[in-house]
């Protein structure tokens, strides 16, 4: 599990209709979802999410001060460029969808939109004071200023008067926190994959070369449970019930890493089971790095395999006994 330091949290909050009841608003968030996930995917075609992909869900329960909205939390890990991906992608779906208003909160830094354009801020603004204050809105970031709505307790602004005064386009764009931002996303989405993949030729079994080319997304969730392997994944490791050399042709193939998650798999210390096919040249051979490579993408794709059937195994016991309840 990621640390809070690691996470990304935002929400996406939609202009309601004219005449359309509270019931019906907060039933149109699934929609809004669906659509706002097509579009993200769209735009993101191509990028090797670290950990986790851009989502939104609908939240049905919102807080007492809260309206219906989405909300996504996204693990980005040791890859900052995921996170600086997610930011944009919230300033193009406002633009895309001018009826959204959007936040975004680091779990370490909180707003990171003012600690990138911190020399352009007011004086009087503080992390104590920004509360509910930093809005995305039509590809900009808006600054709910005093003048804008009256502060709560801690110097911020109740959420719901943050959206109205940007609703009512009394709290307009912030031009000099738009450009601080704007700047550090210069080039995105495709410099965002540029600085965060790279290539590598392995030898897969066919399974797992056929898998990671249907489902790229596989190797970060792969060389993620190798790195957080236990006795459970260790043992799945030395069984290889599925990916084992011995029972599948090699192929070649070229895999594509995240740069951190490439760092992550050389830094791993494994030995592979001899028993299951793996059958490594000495250290002096040309070959020897790319064999050691694909031995532990090979074993870590096991231990996700195993990982994924123990938790679905357990959220299966927890739906038998909720019934027998």
């Amino acid at each position: 599990m990621a640390d809070v330091e690691d996470v990304l949290s935002f929400r996406v909050f939609v202009d309601p209709v004219a005449g359309a009841d509270a019931a019906s608003h907060a039933r149109g968030m699934e929609d809004v979802a669906r659509v706002l996930h097509l579009h993200a995917a769209i735009l993101t075609d191509g990028h090797l999410w670290h950990r986790d992909a851009f989502t939104l869900a609908a939240v049905s329960s919102p807080a007492a001060d809260d309206e219906p909205h989405l909300a996504g939390e996204l693990r980005y890990g040791e890859n900052v460029e995921d996170e600086w991906l997610a930011v944009w992608l919230l300033l193009e779906l406002t633009t895309a969808f001018p009826a959204l208003t959007a936040t975004a909160e680091d779990g370490a830094d909180g707003q990171l939109l003012l600690i990138e354009a911190a020399r352009c801020l007011p004086r009087w603004l503080s992390p104590e004071t920004s509360g509910n204050r930093v809005l995305i809105r039509a590809g900009g970031v808006l600054l709910v200023e005093r003048e804008h709505a009256l502060a709560d307790p801690s110097g911020g602004v109740r959420l719901a008067d943050a959206l109205a005064a940007a609703r009512a386009r009394v709290a307009p764009l912030h031009g000099g926190i738009t450009a601080a931002v704007r700047r550090r996303l210069r080039g995105f989405p495709a410099e965002a994959v540029r600085l965060s993949t790279h290539r590598k030729r392995l030898v897969l079994p066919l399974p797992a070369a056929r898998a990671l080319a249907a489902a790229p997304w596989l190797v970060p969730r792969a060389v993620e449970a190798l790195c957080a392997r236990d006795a459970l994944s260790m043992r799945a490791a030395e069984r290889m019930a599925l990916l084992a050399p011995r029972k599948h042709p090699p192929v070649v193939c070229r895999v594509r890493f995240t740069r951190c998650v490439y760092a992550q798999l050389l830094s791993q210390r494994l030995t592979p089971p001899r028993a299951a096919g793996f059958d490594l040249p000495p250290p002096s051979h040309p070959a020897h790095e790319r064999a050691v490579l694909s031995a532990r993408l090979t074993v870590a794709m096991e231990m996700a395999a195993a990982d994924e059937a123990r938790g679905a195994a357990r959220a299966a016991r927890r739906g038998e006994r909720a019934r027998e309840e």
